[in-house]
């Protein structure tokens, strides 16, 4: 499997949720991509993007390790914000778009994002996040 595999399938189901959004629009329904499977999307792009090995599903804290042995957290979203319930060692926040691609929000030390995040909800912005990387 590699990343145009995953981009393909994506795209499937990416046309499914446009159709049911389309088919029931008068009761407004969104059909986003979310939860464990957006989740597994988002640590699959990055294993094979980053070279991450994977923990088991739901460990807590970190998704995975990097090469470097860093702990990493992988977010990925398809809305404009991401929740953080701990700090993490390193983080990788992914936006998909619509087209099966992904964008690449933030890939650096989880301190910095933690520490815009506002002190109780640990909810932030992408556009926050993206002024990181500036």
């Amino acid at each position: 499997m590699d990343i145009e595999y995953l981009k393909k399938k994506l795209t499937e189901l990416q046309c499914i949720v446009r159709d049911l959004e389309t088919a029931f629009k008068n009761d407004n329904r969104k059909f986003t991509l979310d939860g464990h499977l957006l989740g597994s999307i988002g640590e699959m792009y990055s294993k094979l993007s980053y070279d991450i090995e994977l923990y088991k599903p739901s460990t807590k804290g970190h998704d995975g390790k990097l090469k470097s042995n860093a702990e990493v957290q992988i977010k990925i979203t398809q809305g404009k914000n991401i929740v953080l319930s701990s700090k993490p060692e390193h983080l990788i926040i992914l936006s998909l778009k619509n087209d099966g691609e992904r964008e690449e929000i933030y890939n650096g030390s989880g301190d910095l994002v933690w520490n815009l995040t506002a002190a109780k909800t640990k909810r932030i912005s992408l556009t926050k996040i993206k002024t990181l990387n500036k």
